[in-house]
């Protein structure tokens, strides 16, 4: 098997799976868009990994793939909550799962019912290209 290497992340060669990142990892990781699956143990014991940023092409998870990631907080995923359940998400990824998920949308979503915050968790990026969460500012009256 060929390999590929960026930043110190080791990738099949066609750099479409993830096979393993530095353990002494932190703070925030941005998956490529060309990563569809994400292997066993990649993020295993990255303790100080805070929020990951998956497109929306990553089909699979593996096992022990977030075990162990106790400061991850945030997910940020180009795709929709359909596109997430979609996703094969292996066993031991407690971290994953239970951290707030965020949905991409590039423009202010829908309100609730009651028109008082947004529907759901989402996500944009700001004219330097970093993340933000969309919050919802009642307009003054």
């Amino acid at each position: 098997m060929e390999y590929a290497s960026q930043d110190g992340v080791l990738y099949n060669k066609e750099k479409t799976s993830i096979l393993n990142v530095p353990k002494a990892i932190t703070g925030s990781v941005e998956i490529p868009d060309s990563v569809t699956s994400i292997g066993d143990s990649v993020f295993y014991n990255c303790s100080s990994l805070t929020s990951i940023e998956i497109p929306d092409g990553v089909t699979s998870i593996g096992r022990y793939t977030f075990y162990n990631c106790s400061s991850l907080t945030s997910v940020y995923y180009t795709g929709t909550a359909e596109e997430w359940s979609a996703i094969s998400i292996d066993s031991y990824n407690t971290p994953l799962t239970n951290a707030t998920r965020y949905y991409y949308s590039e423009t202010a979503p829908a309100l609730n019912a009651d028109g008082t915050a947004y529907d759901g968790n989402y996500w944009h990026y700001d004219e330097s290209g970093e993340i933000v969460v969309w919050v919802y500012t009642k307009p003054e009256e």
